[in-house]
Parts: C-alpha cells; structure tokens; sequence
C-alpha cells in the first residue's frame, strides 16, 4: 500500500490559544525571554495572542511584538495586604482598577474566545483567569518554572492560593 501524506505550510489558524503571563517583552528577564520563545513556538500553529501585566505603567496597554498581539492590563491583588503595607494609594486604587480591568478582560475575551489559556508563570493573574473560565468555558493549562514548584510545595494547603491552582 502506498500512503501519501501531504503537508501544507499555508495552514490555517482555527484555534485561539491565549498566553496569560506576569511579564512580557519588552521587559528582559528570564521569565520574559522564556514566555516569548514559546508564545513564537506555538504561534505557528495557532492563533496566540498574549496578556500580561501592565508594569511599568508607562507600556503601552496594546501593541504588537514580532507579530503577536499583547494586551496589558492592571492586575492589583491583595488589598488588605496593600494597607498593612501603608501603600494607602494602592488600597483605594483596588476598588476602582479591578471593576475596570475584570471589565476589559470581559470585552477582550469575548472579542478573542480563547480555546485555550495557558497560565505562564500563575501568580497575579489567578482570580480574573478562573472567573472567565465559568463563562467562557475555556481550557487552562498552568506552567510552573522551578521556584513556583516550590513555593506550591511549601505553601498552606488551605491557602486561597493553593485552592485557586487546585481549581
């Protein structure tokens, strides 16, 4: 029997696949350097678009980096924690920024309909994630580098965290 296999290279892009991490160019840094090899990786397969942090404040909020879409959102966590650190300014900016960015994230999500989120580097970005999976209904897949294995290790297995990995 003779089986041919044709590989086409004009391969059309049907599933949006949404690299969520903490950090991304054109910040340096190994988690930058990593997050961006991969994002290029799988951007030939799929359709890959990135979010991530908006720190420092001056990036731009969207832009495109080597042909991929990078969206950068506000992602303030811990509030309590901001006041027992007398960061007065970021405990009142919480009550304003997270409506907005839980918000946009809903309109971009909406917009891009991931199949597929996968979590670089899960930090920050934990709660947003899991609250649009119930709606969206999309896949997470999380991504641990060395020193988030053993902090998950070491963490209180009854931690908010801890619970939010599990989910």
């Amino acid at each position: 029997k003779l089986y041919i296999i044709m590989i086409s290279s004009n391969k059309e892009k049907t599933h949006n696949l949404l690299i969520w991490t903490s950090s991304f160019l054109p910040i340096t840094g190994g988690l930058q350097k990593s997050s961006y090899e991969y994002v290029k990786y799988l951007n030939n397969n799929y359709n890959v678009e990135v979010i991530t942090n908006r720190y420092p404040y001056d990036l731009k909020k969207n832009e495109i980096i080597s042909g991929i879409k990078t969206h950068r959102y506000l992602f303030l966590h811990s509030p309590l924690n901001y006041f027992k650190k007398k960061r007065f300014d970021l405990f009142i900016a919480w009550f304003f920024l997270k409506p907005y960015t839980i918000f946009r994230l809903f309109f971009y999500l909406l917009k891009f309909r991931p199949k597929i989120i996968n979590v670089h580097f899960p930090d920050i970005q934990l709660f947003e994630c899991l609250l649009f999976k119930f709606i969206f209904k999309y896949k997470i897949i999380l991504s641990f580098h060395g020193n988030e294995v053993e902090r998950l290790i070491s963490n209180k297995k009854w931690s908010i965290k801890s619970l939010m990995y599990l989910k």
